[in-house]
């Protein structure tokens, strides 16, 4: 919960940020309402998540993002490890990859709108400007901790040019890229697993190798056969293949993230054997919980996995 102090300094800071992003001052109690929670929720100081937001509005507005947008990727950075107080170099180069992408992300440009295009030049000569650099750092022989995460977008781009067999559309895609994350370095996960890129595990019979940093059309490969195997559990255990697309998409999110020995047995997929129905949809709420206890994060996917659902 924010102190007193915290409070009290909210509208002089919203007001410094108001005039970075370039906000209408009708529009200020909003943004001391986004800072509000930012902080409170990110365990770390107004003030240095003020310094960070700070450090990025530049190339921030000049990409075309928003300062909510903004805020939420510092509290991003924050939850993988990366203090708010370290955040600024990496808020920056997450905006300068995009306008310097690797050779595998340049493969993807066909994804980006015309109109975006634009933003991204911009984006590149603020970078040029601020000195702002990512990737790696030969002095040191380690990659800078923006080399961490790779784009969710991007990465869908390259399932869908590479893997055009996947039925799953990019809804689909966006829940369960969105949901999950994407992270270059191997990791171990809550559930104390080898994971690493969109939710990726050794499962499908893919090993990972924990001290190598992925590349973007690695990542899109593991994702590819993750999700083939998610398909191919819905398809057999789940009548996937009579499924209409929404709830064909909920369902290989759902299993993407249960595991196919958790739903080829589950009420809802004895329901879709007998044919679609919305009453199916109203199976993925219950699905709300891990280690026995209701997750936030997964009340908020399994909603939008429902609402999927009931589109055809």
């Amino acid at each position: 919960m924010a102190s007193d102090s915290d409070l009290a300094h909210v509208a002089d800071i919203a007001s410094d940020i108001s005039s970075g992003f370039k906000i209408q001052a009708d529009e200020m109690g909003k943004v001391a309402d986004v800072l509000t929670l930012t902080f409170t929720t990110s365990n770390t100081s107004l003030e240095t998540l003020y310094e960070t937001i700070k450090e990025g509005a530049p190339i921030a507005t000049a990409s075309g993002q928003s300062f909510k947008s903004t805020a939420a990727l510092v509290e991003l950075l924050w939850n993988i490890g990366i203090k708010c107080s370290q955040a600024s170099s990496p808020l920056k180069n997450m905006f300068v990859r995009l306008a310097a992408p690797p050779k595998e992300a340049k493969a993807a440009n066909a994804i980006i709108p015309p109109e975006h295009a634009a933003q991204i030049g911009k984006t590149a000569n603020m970078a040029a400007q601020s000195g702002a650099s990512g990737g790696y750092t030969g002095h040191s022989g380690k990659y800078d901790a923006a080399g961490v995460i790779c784009s969710i977008p991007l990465v869908i781009g390259l399932v869908k040019q590479h893997h055009p067999e996947l039925r799953t559309s990019k809804a689909g895609l966006e829940i369960i890229g969105n949901a999950e994350g994407c992270r270059r370095d191997p990791y171990i996960c809550p559930a104390d697993v080898l994971t690493v890129g969109v939710g990726s595990t050794e499962y499908s019979g893919l090993k990972i190798e924990p001290k190598r940093r992925y590349t973007d059309r690695e990542i899109a490969a593991r994702w590819a056969s993750d999700l083939r195997t998610a398909e191919n559990c819905v398809n057999r255990y789940g009548n996937g293949k009579a499924m209409p697309q929404g709830a064909f998409d909920a369902m290989v999110s759902l299993t993407f993230n249960m595991g196919c020995g958790a739903m080829r047995k589950s009420t809802l997929f004895r329901l879709a054997q007998q044919g679609y129905t919305p009453a199916i949809c109203d199976q993925f709420p219950r699905w709300n919980k891990a280690g026995g206890n209701v997750l936030k994060g997964l009340v908020i996917r399994r909603e939008k996995e429902r609402q999927l659902c009931l589109t055809h």
